[in-house]
């Protein structure tokens, strides 16, 4: 209990920092984009799943021309490698992010909560049985892509607790 407590004072206090930091823009541009991930997992994670797939929206608020805050949400899911087990992996990152964009090509390195739910269903011999886990971990990502024209192609690394993965998105950007 008390490690959720710590992780979303520690969300809320980076959120308060970076709404904080907006009030203060002097100029910038908004967009919102949606998008398509695919998701290859690393570590202990790749021992269950061999892939996840999933959808995300982020919207931008521009400091300037170069440099934007970023908010995301996003829904993950990784299907079990083991055929004889349903279920999965789900992932709904909350991420808060710094985009600094050089030309093109950009950076962005992001922290956030991410609420996690395993489901798990297998029978066996006419016993069939189902168990759930959910909880609230603490994301860090790091990733960076190439912007052009209304398309933007991206690459990241997260990591949630043990449930680390190499994300690759491919998106849409609206203007506001």
């Amino acid at each position: 209990m008390k490690q959720i407590f710590t992780k979303v004072r520690t969300t809320c206090i980076l959120m308060l920092f970076m709404f904080g930091s907006i009030a203060y823009a002097q100029e910038g541009f908004h967009k919102m984009n949606v998008g398509v991930d695919l998701a290859l997992p690393v570590g202990d994670l790749s021992n269950i799943s061999s892939i996840g797939f999933g959808v995300s929206g982020k919207a931008y608020y521009g400091l300037n021309q170069e440099m934007n805050i970023t908010g995301s949400l996003g829904y993950l899911n990784f299907p079990y490698k083991e055929s004889d087990l349903s279920g999965g992996l789900s992932m709904i990152p909350v991420m808060f992010g710094f985009d600094y964009d050089f030309g093109g090509f950009y950076i962005e390195p992001k922290l956030g909560l991410v609420f996690t739910s395993m489901k798990i269903s297998y029978s066996f011999m006419g016993y069939s049985s189902s168990e759930t886990h959910s909880s609230t971990e603490l994301g860090i990502g790091l990733g960076g892509g190439y912007r052009i024209d209304n398309l933007d192609f991206g690459l990241h690394f997260n990591i949630v607790d043990n449930l680390n993965y190499l994300g690759l998105r491919a998106a849409y950007n609206f203007d506001l």
